[in-house]
This record gives structure tokens, C-alpha cells and sequence, in this order.
């Protein structure tokens, strides 16, 4: 989560309880590990002069899916980022860190048989005015929309959207 003054909390719940992680660190989040392993992954590996770094730069990743080197490559994009120019160019810039899992890229073996599991949707949400911009992808649909959240919500009603429209 973050809130609108850019403040950042990720809710954990593992094996120990409750975590909570606060602050900056916190701003990219994928599933397993847990965020301390991630965190761990990061720090030691990093060097925080980006202006330094190029493509070729080694954070350890071993260039797959799987949500460590998900980790590794948004917090190395996210730590790129200039000031955004607008609202709507922030959202852009973050819209762009995700990491999107392809269509039929090999995931995991099910009952047998290597299964894909691609990134279906994505939500950006500006917390400050509420525009919030949804992509969906997945099979032959590919859509986007927009609408503000915090009208939505002020309304009180239920909403319904096509994903696939």
C-alpha cells in the first residue's frame, strides 16, 4: 500500500506471524520469498549509483520468471526513474516497472504437464486524485480502461466491468 504523501507498507503473513515492512525500501513487492529475503537478495548486490550501471550490470538474477528475479529487475528499473513530469506520466513511469509474465512462458508442472501462468491484469492507481487506468490481458482480449476510483467509491454503488470489452 501506499498512501498519498508516497509513504509504503507491505502486509506479510508467513509461517511467524504478521510482518509489516514501512518505508522506501518497500516500493516493489513479488509473491515467495518473503519481502526480508527479496530485501536481502537486493541490498548486497546493488550499487545505488545508477547513473553508473548499464543493462550488462550483474544484481544476480538468472534471468527467469520467478518472483526473486521479478524483485530484482522492478527494483533495478524503479530505481531509475526520474521525477515524473505529470500525475499521469508517474503512472506511466510505474506502469512500465511491473514485471509482466508472457503468455504461454513455461511456469510450473500440474498433474504432469508444464503449465504457463501469464500476467493477466494490471491496476494503477493514482492515490492522490484517484485515476485509475486497467489493462487486461489474457487469451484474444486485450483491453484498457480508465475511471476514477475515488468518484466510484463516493457514489457507493457497485460497478461491473467487461474485462473482456
Amino acid at each position: 500500500m501506499t498512501d498519498a504523501s508516497g509513504d509504503r507498507l507491505i502486509i506479510e503473513h508467513d509461517k511467524d506471524g504478521v510482518k509489516l515492512y514501512r518505508g522506501e525500501a518497500n516500493a516493489v513487492m513479488t509473491n515467495q520469498p518473503s519481502v526480508a529475503k527479496h530485501q536481502e537478495n537486493w541490498r548486497p548486490n546493488v550499487n545505488l549509483d545508477f547513473s553508473t550501471v548499464d543493462s550488462q550490470t550483474q544484481y544476480g538474477n538468472r534471468g527467469r520468471i520467478n518472483p526473486e528475479d521479478r524483485y530484482l529487475h522492478a527494483n533495478y528499473f524503479l530505481n531509475q526513474l526520474e521525477a515524473p513530469t505529470s500525475a499521469r506520466n508517474g503512472m506511466l513511469k510505474l506502469a512500465s516497472v511491473a514485471y509482466n509474465i508472457p503468455h504461454d512462458a513455461n511456469n510450473r508442472v500440474i498433474d504432469g504437464e508444464m503449465t504457463g501462468y501469464a500476467t493477466e491484469y494490471q491496476v494503477t492507481i493514482d492515490v492522490t486524485n484517484g485515476d485509475t487506468v486497467f489493462q487486461y490481458k489474457w487469451g484474444d482480449n486485450w483491453s484498457h480502461q480508465e475511471w476514477n476510483m475515488y468518484e466510484i467509491l463516493e457514489k457507493g454503488e457497485k460497478i461491473k466491468v467487461d474485462l473482456d470489452k
